[in-house]
Order: structure tokens, then sequence, then C-alpha cells
């Protein structure tokens, strides 16, 4: 910091503007290596009714958002695990962003009323709540304030 700041103890604004940089860098690596995944997985799976199938999972935005897509045969089931994420303090804004019917036969296959129903639902993660704020202290601000 003496070299940085040109000596004399006493840190220019520019070499105080690149530590805090790197410091927000360093933090937010590790945010992302200490994050709680079998915490969000498992609110997930206790949020699952039996006929909910989750195909793929995918965290967007530096992990503030996850994309789910899956499929089910009764659209109450979608609706109540909708609501049981919702419910969930680690989750908020559950939204649905599109629903499709199909015959459940591969190969694009048209829409028929009361076959599978193909969903993709996106929710924001609370990320204070995500983090046990005892064990990781203040990361989960890391995600969120994070510039590249």
């Amino acid at each position: 910091l003496k070299t940085a700041g040109g000596g004399g103890g006493k840190i220019g604004d520019k070499a105080y503007q690149s530590l805090m940089h790197k410091g927000k860098r360093i933090n937010h690596l590790i945010a992302l290596d200490r994050f709680p995944w079998v915490r969000v997985l498992d609110a997930i799976e206790k949020a699952l009714p039996d006929v909910v199938i989750i195909d793929s999972f995918k965290p967007v935005d530096d992990f503030t958002r996850i994309h789910l897509t899956g499929r089910t045969d009764s659209l109450e089931a979608l609706v109540q695990f909708q609501e049981r994420l919702e419910a969930n303090d680690l989750f908020t804004t559950v939204v649905l962003d599109n629903m499709g019917l199909t015959d459940g036969s591969a190969g694009g296959a048209q829409p028929i009323p009361g076959g599978r129903k193909e969903f993709k639902l996106q929710c924001r993660l609370q990320l204070n709540r995500v983090f046990p704020e005892e064990i990781n202290g203040l990361l989960w601000l890391a995600l969120k304030k994070h510039r590249k």
C-alpha cells in the first residue's frame, strides 16, 4: 500500500479504488465457493410434490435468481409447488414463466388438453437467508454488490 500510495502511509484515491475493487472480487469468489447449494436444493426438494419432476436447475444473475424447468401431469401439483417455494424464506417472487401441454411423446408433439404440463419457473433467492449469518458473515452482499 505504501508503494501504491506513493509512500508516507497515505493511499491515493486511485490506489484505494483499485484495492476496493480487488477486495470485492475476492469476496465474490469466496461467496461463490461457499455458496450453500445443499441448503437451496434441500428446500426445493421439500417443496416438490411427488408428481412434479424438475429437469433443470440454472442459477442466473450471480445466483440471485434461479430458473427451474420441469414437467408434471397435474396443474394442481404445480400450483402447490409454487406456493411451497413462495412460503419458504429462501425464495421470493416465484413466477411461472411458461407452461405448455404436450402428449408426452418426443419430437415436438402437438399440445393436447390433459397432457403432460411442461413448465418454466423462476424465483429470486433471498441471499441474506441462504447464507447463514453466524457462519458466513455478509458474503451474500458480495454476490449482490459485485461489479465485474
